[in-house]
C-alpha cells in the first residue's frame, strides 16, 4: 500500500531529530579548536560591522567568501562525523533492517526496492537526494581543492541544488498517483505500509 506524504515526513522527522540529537552530543564532546573560536569571532565581527553600518553588503560578503573555507576546514571533525552518521543510519541500517529507520519503524513503513533487493548503492543515492550527504561530501572535497570565491560559489549552488531536489522529491510525492519522488524513480524503490 503506498504511503501518504505525510507519514513519509514525519518519519524522516523522527529520525532527523534522532540523529541530529547523537550527532549534537557527539560534537559538543569534540574538542573546539583555536582556530575555531578564532574564525567564529571574526564572523561575529564582520556580522556586526555590518549590522552597524560600518562595512557594507560586498564587503561582508567579500569577508564572509574568505573565511567560509576556513571554518569549514576547521569545522571537518564534525563533518566526517555528520557524513559517519548519515552513512550508518540512512544507507547501513536501512540495508541491513529491511528497509526501515527507527522512524520508518515507528510509523511502520518500509523502503523496499520493486524487483530484488534494497541495495547500499539505492540508499546512497536516494541520500544523494533527501538529505545533505550530497551537499557535505562535495563541500568536504571542494574545500581543499579550489579557491575561497569557487569555494563559496559552489558551496551555494550545491546547497541550492540540494534545496530544489527535496523540494522536487516533496512535489512529486504529494501531486503523483504513485506518490514516488525522483530517489524512488532512479532506484526504482518504493515508500510502503508494513
Amino acid at each position: 500500500m503506498k504511503v501518504s506524504f505525510k507519514k513519509r515526513l514525519f518519519a524522516y522527522l523522527i529520525d532527523f531529530v534522532l540523529l541530529t540529537t547523537i550527532v549534537t552530543i557527539i560534537n559538543c564532546v569534540l574538542p573546539t579548536t583555536t582556530k575555531q573560536v578564532e574564525i567564529n569571532k571574526e564572523l561575529d565581527s564582520l556580522q556586526q560591522n555590518l549590522l552597524d553600518g560600518k562595512i557594507d553588503n560586498k564587503q561582508y560578503f567579500d569577508g564572509y567568501k574568505k573565511l567560509l573555507p576556513e571554518l569549514d576546514k576547521s569545522n571537518m571533525a564534525i563533518n566526517v562525523c555528520n557524513l559517519v552518521f548519515i552513512l550508518g543510519y540512512f544507507i547501513i541500517i536501512p540495508v541491513v533492517n529491511n528497509g526501515q529507520t527507527l522512524g520508518k519503524k515507528i510509523l511502520k513503513i518500509k523502503i523496499e526496492k520493486i524487483d530484488g533487493n534494497l541495495t547500499i548503492r539505492d540508499m546512497v543515492i536516494r541520500n544523494f537526494i533527501t538529505t545533505s550527504l550530497l551537499q557535505l561530501m562535495i563541500s568536504s572535497t571542494l574545500v581543499y581543492i579550489v579557491n575561497n570565491d569557487i569555494y563559496y560559489n559552489l558551496s551555494i549552488f550545491v546547497s541550492l541544488l540540494q534545496i530544489l531536489l527535496v523540494i522536487i522529491t516533496s512535489f512529486m510525492i504529494i501531486y503523483r498517483k504513485d506518490e514516488k519522488g525522483v530517489q524512488d524513480l532512479i532506484t526504482g524503490t518504493q515508500v510502503i505500509e508494513v
